[in-house]
């Protein structure tokens, strides 16, 4: 889907300001129960198409509940748009003091709209009016333009896996509109045609993204882990692709593919087949306890052996550990209990990570899995051309060799 960004981004934008048209339309109108059931129908089909997503159904549970809550009976533009750019400040205002570097992405867009609403305040059937509507217009294609730069960034990070990022942006955008839609006659035609195209552009990217080419391949990965401590090896792949290449990779050493928990390496279960042992070094881990009485801490050394790219260690502790250090340096937080925690080190080579964790109470253990990863299967591996239709991606044509520790005080 990643290769259907085009028809995705449309698709996104037709969908979202179908939506808010025919929204402003049911406001105009008093239809609330209308757009309320409509909000809830689309979060349920969204829910159920492919996997179960709760996310969506949630998302359209409070779009409808929402819905019901802020359209009545038939309400003027001026009241309609006043509430939303009120409700609008509330949100920045949360976000100013949640996340004050991505405040700037609601406080832009309420200083224009802020100024739309005291224009319609204070003339009366403003909208009517042509000098109005000009300015209303400009004010409209600033907001549009300042949203369109911000939802693009948004999308390529995140529209392929989540498209509705780009919701909270189109919005925005015919909010900044509501004031010149409100008497258009025939909006809600419009908003259904944009519903409309919205979905055939969908059905477009899915069709088109179902078979992988050159120029759209499919994003695949195959990676070697050798657990050294463990004494297994695997050959491991989040999914297979359609032309079958990565279950031939997989099952180069005579094994079928399964789906196996690889925790904590690993969140979800990937696919997994056995494979023959490599020659790769156990790398260096050592744990040991350092000092006595309330200077008592966990010492963790690591070091790659197989010139690694880079590390992860994964530490899963008995007892929260607050504000572990690193190379004589104190980290924020605390490492939970009972949980894994990852740090990830850029240290090739041959040079030391040292890690010391505070240790608490009288009693308690630390659970510690290394991972050094380097680029490349290891010898003797198959050297399987790829075929044009599929990209290699992620931690694909790397190998990931593990070793285990733990400690009790």
């Amino acid at each position: 889907m990643i290769g259907q960004f085009g028809w995705l981004l449309g698709a996104s934008i037709l969908l979202a300001a179908g939506t808010g048209m025919l929204q402003l339309d049911a406001a105009a109108r008093g239809k609330r129960r209308a757009a309320a059931i409509g909000l809830l129908a689309a979060g349920s089909l969204g829910a159920l198409l492919g996997a179960f997503s709760p996310l969506v159904l949630g998302v359209g549970v409070a779009a409808a509940a929402l819905t019901a809550l802020s359209i009545g009976q038939r309400v003027e533009m001026t009241g309609f748009f006043a509430g939303a750019v009120t409700m609008l400040a509330v949100l920045a205002a949360a976000l100013q003091l949640l996340l004050p570097a991505g405040a700037h992405v609601l406080v832009w867009p309420l200083l224009l709209l802020a100024g739309i609403s005291a224009l319609l305040i204070l003339t009366p059937n403003g909208a009517a009016l042509p000098a109005v509507r000009a300015t209303i217009a400009i004010a409209a294609v600033l907001l549009i333009g300042m949203m369109a730069s911000q939802a693009y960034g948004f999308f390529v990070l995140m529209g392929p896996t989540l498209p509705a990022i780009i919701a909270p942006f189109v919005a925005l955008a015919v909010l900044a509109l509501a004031p010149l839609l409100w008497l258009l006659k025939g909006s809600a035609w419009v908003g259904t045609a944009s519903l409309v195209a919205g979905l055939i552009l969908s059905a477009v990217a899915g069709i088109e993204g179902r078979a992988p080419s050159a120029a759209s391949p499919e994003m695949v990965e195959v990676f070697y882990l050798a657990d050294i401590d463990a004494r297994t090896n695997y050959w491991v792949s989040s999914k297979l692709d359609p032309s079958g290449w990565v279950k031939t990779a997989m099952e180069q050493d005579g094994d079928t593919v399964r789906r196996e928990s690889m925790e904590p390496l690993l969140p979800e279960p990937p696919l997994v087949a056995n494979a023959k042992p490599a020659a790769f070094v156990r790398p260096v881990l050592n744990l040991a306890i350092l000092g006595d009485g309330a200077a008592r801490r966990v010492g963790i050394r690591a070091i790659n052996a197989n010139g690694g790219r880079y590390m992860r260690i994964f530490v899963k502790p008995s007892v929260a550990i607050p504000r572990p250090t690193l190379a004589g340096r104190r980290l924020p937080g605390t490492l939970p209990a009972g949980k894994w925690s990852q740090l990830t080190f850029h240290a090739s080579g041959t040079e030391a990570v040292e890690l010391t964790l505070p240790t608490v109470g009288q009693r308690g253990w630390i659970d510690v899995r290394l991972v050094e990863v380097r680029d490349g299967w290891p010898a003797g591996a198959k050297a399987l051309t790829k075929p044009a239709n599929i990209l290699p991606f992620r931690r694909a044509d790397t190998s990931m060799i593990v070793a285990r520790s733990a400690v009790t005080w």
